[in-house]
């Protein structure tokens, strides 16, 4: 379930798959699937890496290429607003 800002229910969803990849081994499908920039896996690399790299040391890592990057597919199974779920 998935809690909007007033902690009342946003949605519930379905988690389909869920795929674990080292930083460096991150399948294009990912970047795809995430759909932002231009869908390349260079683009999707470079912000996440920017994102992800200033909690490396927290994290005990040394190398971005070193961390695990945990991706969840899901569906929406119900809407709380009542809109139509998509087909």
């Amino acid at each position: 379930m998935l809690l909007d800002a007033e902690a009342k229910p946003g949605c519930i969803l379905r988690t389909e798959r869920v795929l674990i990849h080292k930083f460096m081994d991150v399948p294009a499908e990912i970047a795809i699937a995430e759909g932002e920039g231009d869908l390349s896996l260079a683009y999707w690399r470079k912000v996440h890496g920017e994102l992800w790299r200033p909690c490396l040391t927290a994290w005990g890592l040394a190398a971005m290429e070193e961390a695990s990057v945990i991706t969840e597919f899901f569906a929406i199974v119900y809407r709380g607003d009542q809109a139509p779920l998509p087909s």
